[in-house]
């Protein structure tokens, strides 16, 4: 199975990118407001998987 760690993604982004890093905007809501996805409850595993679906897909979401 493979597993894909969005935090790491993030970070890397943010190092890349050298913007600063803080803990609040590597939590999955963050990301999901910054490329405007909707907002899901946290701590759901349908929902987090679905959010990080959604920003996998999203035409500006991590992989940009």
């Amino acid at each position: 199975m493979r597993i894909v760690d969005t935090l790491k993604i993030k970070t890397r982004k943010r190092i890349i990118n050298q913007t600063r890093i803080n803990a609040e905007s590597l939590r999955l809501f963050s990301p999901r407001n910054q490329y405007n996805l909707p907002y899901y409850k946290a701590h759901n595993t349908m929902q987090n998987t679905i959010s990080t679906a959604e920003l996998f897909s999203s035409p500006s979401g991590l992989y940009e």
